[in-house]
């Protein structure tokens, strides 16, 4: 990375003695067995996978070893069971790019060995922009006697029916479902309840030219598509057989995916071995709807 993108400062560890704390889960200990020593601060905290994703590019940030990260220090800190965390976090390439773009230059820098360090941030800063009432797309095509789910009025032709922010698709609110992981509700809001429900959660801010997504259909099928695109970078890898080595192909999987791969035979050819990886990832990812897209690959 280059000199020009941050500085070192002071305060990382002030700061990090605020953080929320949880204790370390067995699945983030497959990564954080590279840290000097275990870390359950919500800087390194990760439920259920112990996955944590680039906020740009969706990148896996915890793979073993674990990838350098940044993540924001002047974002409100909310705690880790909270679904409306919008801090940043980065990877090296995302951070240093001059369009990967935030109003805040504290961030936390995580290296591969576990070390914290805040650094200032010295490219992409813009400056700071706020949601309003026309950013809320309107749904049309609903009943007369609908209403808004917050409010509870009806719906009128000045204060019609809206989708989250970003919404192109005319989703209702986003409920979370244990099997199938978020479902469309089928509930609307007015623009003027979305608008206080978001300032009132401070997610109501973004930077640059693009609106960010606030439809929670919309970014857990975003999602989906991250994991679908990691796991299969794990097919293609024993399709083309990485490396033109057996163990270096394992060792791959066990870097990249976390997966155990002790109980693997050796030399399996590539239909049993991909079927090795689906069981290995479902073991790991027991959550029905990451399941599906497993047995999908």
């Amino acid at each position: 990375m280059s000199a020009d993108v941050f500085r070192t400062v002071d305060g990382a560890e002030e700061w990090r003695q605020g953080l929320p704390q949880r204790a370390v889960t067995d699945n983030m200990l497959r990564w954080q067995k590279h840290y000097k020593m275990p870390c359950g601060a919500l800087c390194c905290f990760s439920p259920d996978c112990a996955c944590i994703r680039c906020s740009n590019c969706s990148m896996s940030l915890t793979t073993v070893p674990p990838k350098r990260r940044f993540q924001c220090m002047e974002c409100e800190v909310l705690p880790p069971e909270s679904t409306f965390d919008s801090r940043p976090e980065y990877c090296e390439c995302c951070f240093s790019s001059c369009d990967v773009l935030h109003w805040h230059r504290r961030f936390l820098l995580v290296d591969q060995d576990g070390e914290h360090v805040a650094v200032e941030r010295l490219c992409g800063i813009a400056d700071l922009s706020y949601i309003s009432l026309k950013d809320f797309p309107t749904r049309d095509g609903l009943e007369k006697e609908e209403a808004c789910g917050i409010c509870c009025m009806e719906f009128t032709s000045e204060d019609p029916a809206t989708c989250g922010v970003g919404c192109n698709f005319g989703h209702g609110e986003g409920v979370a479902d244990a099997h199938r992981g978020v479902l469309d509700s089928g509930a609307f809001y007015h623009a003027e309840c979305r608008m206080s429900w978001m300032k009132s959660q401070k997610t109501d801010k973004y930077c640059g030219s693009q609106l960010p997504v606030s439809c929670k259909v919309c970014l857990f099928q975003e999602d989906c598509r991250a994991w679908q695109k990691d796991f299969q970078r794990g097919m293609a890898a024993i399709n083309a057989g990485e490396a033109g080595c057996y163990q270096d192909l394992l060792l791959f999987l066990t870097q990249e995916f976390q997966i155990d791969v002790t109980g693997f035979p050796e030399d399996l050819c590539k239909e049993e071995l991909q079927s090795y990886f689906r069981s290995a990832l479902k073991q790991l990812h027991p959550q029905p709807w990451l399941q599906s897209l497993i047995d999908g690959l």
